[in-house]
């Protein structure tokens, strides 16, 4: 007997993954870093592990603001995917940085501790997927030659990324930029009353 497929939509699955990670992973990365920022500004961040872990944050934000925004603009090939790779890496090792530096000085709840384990394999998600949905440049990065930035071809709508960067600015870099700033004050208050 014959299998019966009906779909209203026909698309390939690299339009599939394509699409989840423009309207479901990166979205629900920005709310998770929402959460994580709050999360912070609740323990007071500012008063206890303050200016040191803080300028992690800025540094994860920045070690995937990088591969994210080539990932949307620029063609994927195998240089992408080295710094794709790299700034994964990067990430892991912030990440590391950030909860050394903190769980000995301030509480982390059980619900940021929940927001971290999102934060730790959704770059690891990313990075896995553009990978299989370019296999053959992922292979190419073994043979160390023709390395390249290029504009995507066929690029995402101008529309989708004013959006994503217009709510990553203001839901992810802008609050980590607010809480370095908190950080700083309190820093600078607290060498004041010294």
């Amino acid at each position: 007997m014959r299998s019966l497929s009906v779909s209203l939509f026909p698309m390939s699955s690299e339009t599939i993954l394509q699409n989840y990670i423009l309207y479901f992973i990166l979205p629900f990365w920005v709310l998770v870093g929402t959460v994580d920022y709050l999360c912070h500004r609740i323990s007071k961040i500012e008063t206890t592990s303050g200016i040191k872990e803080s300028f992690i944050h800025l540094l994860m934000v920045l070690a995937m603001a990088l591969p994210v925004g080539m990932g949307l603009i620029l063609k994927i090939n195998s240089l992408v995917i080295v710094i794709m790779i790299f700034s994964f890496l990067l990430h892991e090792v912030l990440l590391f940085l950030d909860v050394s530096c903190a769980y000995q000085i301030r509480l982390i709840s059980p619900i940021e501790q929940h927001i971290h384990g999102f934060l730790h394999v959704i770059p690891f998600m990313l990075v896995s997927i553009v990978i299989c949905l370019n296999w053959q440049d992922f292979l190419s990065i073994f043979k160390l030659n023709g390395y390249s930035l290029q504009w995507k071809e066929t690029p995402f709508p101008k529309s989708y990324l004013f959006f994503i960067t217009l709510v990553a600015a203001f839901l992810v870099a802008f609050p980590y930029l607010e809480e370095f700033w908190r950080s700083y004050i309190a820093l600078k208050a607290k060498s004041i009353q010294k």
